[in-house]
C-alpha cells in the first residue's frame, strides 16, 4: 500500500467522522433549542398567572 492511498484513507475517515459529530451536534442543539422555548414558554405562563 502506498502513502496515496494511506492518506487518502485517513482523509475520507475524517471527513466522515467530522460529518457524523456535526449532524449529532446538530440534532442534539435543535432539541436543546426545542426545550429552551418550552421552558420560557412555561415560565411566562407561570408569570402571567402569578400576576392576575
Amino acid at each position: 500500500m502506498d502513502w496515496e492511498r494511506i492518506w487518502t484513507f485517513f482523509f475520507f475517515l475524517s471527513l466522515g467522522v467530522f460529518t457524523a459529530l456535526a449532524v449529532i451536534v446538530t440534532i442534539g442543539g435543535f432539541f436543546d433549542i426545542r426545550s429552551l422555548f418550552k421552558d420560557l414558554s412555561k415560565a411566562r405562563e407561570q408569570q402571567r398567572r402569578a400576576s392576575d
